[in-house]
């Protein structure tokens, strides 16, 4: 099925202290209280979640090849001199392989305040050919560790000498963009801001995270009983293949006991039943009476003390993993490593507290041929590269979460600056006055110059 997707450009970046500014902020709702940069949050936090929906909501579900973009494309004059010549550009992208889907999307920005607050047109990408064909690429992803143990190999065979542990966002309730705009006027060359977030599937994830958290549970018990790694039912004594039914004395087969226990109210009338009327027997002792003399139990383990702390943080987190989720990217290109780092860390401390982040660099020439072909088509996310990765714990099954996260998490990442009391480089805000280039004008005097 063919992709289609739409771009809209930015013209302006709204004042937050203008006055028509901020009863748009406080028209669009959410309780702003006439916060232009609160606003915009909530915006883009609502476009984000559209992402989402599940079926059955008053939208349809975007597919896997639903998605947002939001794109910075700063662009430096050729001598790479620290001037006013900056000139920025930000791009909306949205795209669905599904027309209604991308109509709602599209719906979703139109109704919103973004458009008169931005002057949103319609746009083709853009994406410099000095960045494009080669460049240094950093990644912005959640704070992922290898927390290493305590325990040596012969001490506890199901102790592992790195346990996975991943920490959400904590994202800036007043990112403005301040930090941003700074970062972009003093890079040397062309900088590019890539931020994209497509709707993912979590069971896989919610699977592996119970089986890990299980593992975890286990690691600190003293021992099992013989057989309990493969059937738990061997805690009670049972033998292989007696069913939960038989172990607890449940009725089982064509007992009319059976029938009577599955009907409300019956269990408890017959049980109070005269003799003479009462059923026959409704419980049922196990059958199996195992030899405790020859139960074997396994040589005592010692416990590691990091899962006990381990285990609280990840059980909270799995609470996490129950609401829907985005896998996104976002990524800074720029030909000089520097810059491309000085402004991912500009970025990342906009839009996230307490260093909930990490920046991982890399050199991908394919992630700037992929930027190349956006002029021509449209892009998808793309996770990080294999090398990225956390080397210390291979191929675990929840290493990918590092590039999934919450709308609520990713608002403010993909939130569009906000202008305040000083000018702003590269984009100029709707209160400025016009300007004029400096061949239409008759220049008196060297000063002026």
């Amino acid at each position: 099925m063919s992709t289609s997707s739409i771009c809209m450009l930015a013209s302006r970046l709204p004042d937050a202290r203008a006055s028509r500014n901020r009863l748009l902020a406080a028209a669009g709702g959410g309780h702003t209280g006439g916060d232009v940069g609160a606003c915009v949050r909530r915006c883009f936090g609502e476009l984000l979640r559209l992402l989402t929906f599940s079926p059955g909501s008053r939208l349809r579900t975007p597919g896997p090849e639903s998605g947002l973009r939001v794109r910075y494309v700063a662009e430096k004059p050729s001598h790479g001199k620290l001037t006013d010549e900056t000139h920025l550009r930000i791009e909306i992208h949205a795209w669905s392989d599904e027309t209604s889907c991308l109509d709602a999307l599209a719906a979703c920005i139109r109704s919103g305040p973004l458009p008169q607050l931005y002057g949103l047109d319609p746009a083709d990408p853009c994406v410099p050919d000095r960045v494009s064909r080669s460049g240094a690429v950093w990644d912005i992803t959640r704070n992922e560790y290898a927390v290493a143990g305590t325990l040596a190999a012969g001490d506890n065979p199901l102790a592992s000498p790195h346990y996975y542990l991943c920490h959400p966002f904590v994202p800036c309730p007043d990112a403005r963009g301040d930090r941003i705009d700074r970062a972009l006027f003093n890079a040397r060359d062309t900088v590019v801001i890539d931020l994209a977030a497509t709707p993912t599937d979590m069971a896989r994830y919610r699977d592996a995270s119970i089986r890990d958290l299980g593992r975890l549970q286990r690691i600190n018990r003293y021992f099992d009983p013989p057989g309990a790694r493969d059937d738990p039912l061997a805690w009670l004594g049972a033998p292989p293949g007696v069913s939960n039914g038989n172990i607890l004395g449940a009725p089982t087969g064509n007992d009319p006991a059976n029938q009577l226990a599955t009907v409300p109210g019956v269990f408890s009338r017959a049980l109070h039943a005269p003799d003479a009327v009462r059923p026959p027997r409704l419980l049922h002792r196990p059958t199996h009476r195992p030899d405790r003399s020859s139960r074997v139990v396994e040589p005592m383990r010692r416990p590691d003390p990091v899962v006990d702390e381990l285990l609280r943080v990840r059980r909270r987190f799995h609470e996490s993993l129950l609401r829907p989720h985005l896998t996104f990217h976002a990524r800074v290109i720029s030909r000089h490593p520097a810059d491309a780092c000085a402004v991912a860390a500009a970025l990342a401390e906009e839009s996230f507290e307490d260093g909930s982040y990490r920046l991982v660099p890399s050199q991908s020439d394919a992630t700037c041929s992929e930027l190349s072909a956006a002029r021509r088509d449209v892009v998808k996310v793309h996770p990080l590269p294999g090398e990225a990765r956390l080397s210390e714990l291979g191929d675990h099954p929840l290493a990918g979460l590092g590039v999934v996260a919450t709308a609520a998490e990713l608002q403010s990442l993909f939130a569009l600056p906000v202008a305040g009391g000083r000018p702003t480089h590269g984009l100029a805000r709707d209160t400025d006055p016009p300007g004029w280039r400096l061949d239409d004008l008759i220049v008196l005097g060297d000063e002026a110059r």
